[in-house]
This record gives C-alpha cells, sequence and structure tokens, in this order.
C-alpha cells in the first residue's frame, strides 16, 4: 500500500513557487479568474485561490 502525503507535498510546491515568484523581483504578478455562473463550489474555489496566492 502507498501512502500519500498531499499537505507534504502540497508544501514542497509551494516553497518552490515562493523562491520562483521571489526571484521575478519587482515584477507585477497578476491573476485573474473568470466566474460564469452561480456556482458555490466555483466561488468558494476562487476565494481559496486569492487567500493562497496572497
Amino acid at each position: 500500500m502507498i501512502e500519500l502525503r498531499g499537505k507534504a507535498v502540497a508544501d514542497a510546491h509551494k516553497a518552490i513557487l515562493q523562491e520562483k515568484v521571489a526571484a521575478v523581483g519587482d515584477s507585477v504578478i497578476t491573476m485573474a479568474v473568470l466566474l460564469v455562473g452561480e456556482d458555490h463550489g466555483a466561488h468558494m474555489y476562487a476565494t481559496f485561490m486569492e487567500k493562497t496566492a496572497k
């Protein structure tokens, strides 16, 4: 049986991404989300992405 450690993998990917963003320097980085409709799950996901990006 293979044990998956999702939190550890996510933390590793987040650390790599933080290094890449820091390497960009003072350049402006933006993220855009286009929501179509009133799907509550999609709104929650967009909010989660916004919090993670900050």
